[in-house]
């Protein structure tokens, strides 16, 4: 499922490489949204996308795919304990590993669900407490006026982040 921002003409290079390796016979292009592809994938790869999160929610195995070591401004492999592929070496190793052994990845699909009880309770006990504690605490105990940004939008420039 190529990402809503990517155009034909690099889906057309995606599967011009793999024809150059004899696999696009095996290449499905899907058209449907990524919830869709999330639910119908075994295994979720993405490079920083919240589609992650759409997978660990379903408990479906996440490979997090880079280009060498990217830093990205949230850390989506962290979140939901996906292993991260650097390049296609490892990216095989890890598909390698989970074919031989699917039940690993799968435990550990579920760490999002296991560390974060509101995906199954729901947020309103922990928000409603989130909220009593603040207000408990009074005008300026959080973060001080004076500490406040004079403006809620961000200057620039702002990085950009290869996918």
């Amino acid at each position: 499922k190529p990402h809503p921002e990517e155009s034909r003409s690099r889906v057309a290079q995606y599967l011009k490489e793999a024809s150059g390796i004899g696999l696009k016979d095996g290449v499905v292009i899907l058209d449907g949204d990524a919830a869709e592809a999330v639910a119908l994938a075994d295994i979720v790869l993405t490079g920083y996308s919240t589609s992650a999160l759409d997978a660990a929610l379903r408990q479906t195995p996440v490979i997090c795919v880079t280009d060498g070591d990217v830093p990205y401004p949230v850390d989506i492999a962290a979140i939901v304990d996906a292993p991260r592929a650097r390049s296609a070496d490892e990216l095989c190793e890890i598909i390698d590993a989970y074919r031989a052994d699917p039940a690993a990845m799968t435990v550990r699909a579920r760490s999002l669900i296991d560390h974060e009880h509101q995906f199954v309770e729901g947020p309103g006990p922990r928000l409603r407490q989130l909220i009593d504690d603040v207000l408990a605490s009074g005008p300026g105990a959080l973060r001080n006026p004076s500490d406040l940004p004079p403006s809620l939008f961000l200057d620039g420039p702002h990085p950009a982040y290869p996918v």
